[in-house]
C-alpha cells in the first residue's frame, strides 16, 4: 500500500505496531499473520501499515494480502521493539524503535492513527517524542476505552496513567472530546476529581448516566483496575491523548489488537484530535481571562 493518499475519507490508515505480541505455536510470524488477517477482516474500511523489523513482515504480509480484498496492506521498516524497563532512553536514544516510527508517520500525515501492541509506558514515550503537544496541553493523558455491558457506544475513563497529572483542567478538556468523539455531542462527562475511585462515579458509568469519567491518575489506575477486575467493563484500547495525532496501545492479543483497530478508526472518524483542539482551546481562554489578559493574544482585555 502506497503511503496515505486522502482520496476517501470514509477511510482510515492505521500504522500497526506488534511490539510485544505474543508468539504462538507457530511462532511471531504466524501470530503475527493471524493477527493482520484477523483486523482486515474485521475493519473492511481500515488500511494497514505494518511497522516491524523485515524479518517479522515477510510471511504476514502475504497471509494479509491473501486475505484481504484489494490492496490495504503496507509495511515501513524499524528496528527491534523498545527496552520496556527503560522505555523513555529507549524511545529518546533510537530513531528506529517501532512505537516511534509509527508515531511518526502519524506526525506525518501518512497515517491517521498508529496502534500498539507496546506497553502504555513506551507508547507514551513515542507519543512525546515524535507526536507535537496540541496547544494548551502539556503532558499527555493516558484515558481508557471500554465497553460497558448493555452500552450501545463505548465510555472513557481518564486519566489511568498512574501518576497524577498535574493539569487537571487539561485531563478534562481531552477527556471529554474523546468521550464526544466515540459517543456523539452528546456525551456526558462528569469528574471524579476529589471524591477517589469509589462507586458512585463507577455506578453512574456502569447505568449508563455519563460517558466520560474525569479521574487523575492514580484515582484513575485504581478505578478502571477495579472495574475490569469485576468484568464490569471490557477495555477496547488506551488512548494517549493532547497529542498532535491519537495513539491506541492495545493489549499484545489478537483479540484485543482488533479491538483496539476498531476503536481508533471510531476515533479517527469522530474527529477526537479536531474536538482536543477545540476543548484545549476554551481552557487556554479561560486561563487568560482568568489571569487578567485577553482572551486571544492581541485582543481586548
Amino acid at each position: 500500500m502506497p503511503e496515505r493518499t486522502r482520496t476517501d475519507p470514509t477511510r482510515v490508515a492505521v500504522a500497526l505496531d506488534l511490539s510485544g505480541l505474543r508468539p504462538g505455536p507457530a511462532g511471531t510470524s504466524g501470530v503475527v499473520a493471524d493477527a493482520i488477517a484477523a483486523l482486515l477482516r474485521a475493519e473492511p474500511g481500515v488500511d494497514l501499515v505494518l511497522v516491524g523489523p523485515e524479518q517479522d513482515a515477510g510471511p504476514a504480509d502475504r497471509a494479509a494480502a491473501a486475505a484481504a480484498a484489494g490492496d490495504r496492506l503496507g509495511h515501513v521498516r524499524s528496528g527491534a521493539a523498545a527496552d520496556p524497563a527503560d522505555p523513555d532512553r529507549a524511545v529518546r536514544s533510537r530513531l528506529d524503535v517501532p512505537t516511534r516510527v509509527g508515531a511518526a508517520r502519524v506526525a506525518a500525515g501518512a497515517v491517521d492513527v498508529l496502534v500498539s501492541a507496546a506497553t502504555p509506558a513506551v507508547a507514551l514515550a513515542a507519543a512525546r517524542v515524535a507526536l507535537p503537544a496540541l496547544p494548551g496541553a502539556g503532558r499527555p493523558v493516558l484515558a481508557a476505552a471500554v465497553a460497558v455491558p448493555g452500552s450501545p457506544r463505548p465510555a472513557v475513563v481518564g486519566d489511568v496513567g498512574g501518576e497524577v497529572h498535574p493539569d487537571v483542567d487539561t485531563v478534562a478538556a481531552v477527556v471529554g472530546a474523546a468521550a464526544r468523539s466515540l459517543a456523539g455531542p452528546d456525551a456526558r462527562v462528569r469528574p471524579l476529581l476529589g471524591e477517589g475511585p469509589h462507586p458512585v462515579g463507577a455506578r453512574a458509568l456502569l447505568d449508563g448516566a455519563v460517558d466520560g469519567l474525569v479521574a487523575d491518575g492514580r484515582s484513575g489506575a485504581v478505578l478502571l483496575d477495579a472495574l475490569t477486575a469485576a468484568a464490569a467493563v471490557h477495555v477496547l484500547g488506551l488512548v494517549v491523548l493532547g497529542r498532535s495525532g491519537p495513539v491506541v496501545v492495545a493489549e499484545p492479543s489478537v483479540e484485543q489488537l482488533c479491538a483496539a483497530v476498531g476503536l481508533a478508526a471510531r476515533l479517527v472518524r469522530g474527529g477526537v484530535v479536531d474536538a482536543c483542539t477545540t476543548e484545549l482551546a476554551a481552557v487556554v481562554r479561560a486561563r487568560r481571562v482568568a489571569a487578567g489578559l485577553p482572551s486571544v493574544p492581541g485582543g481586548p482585555r
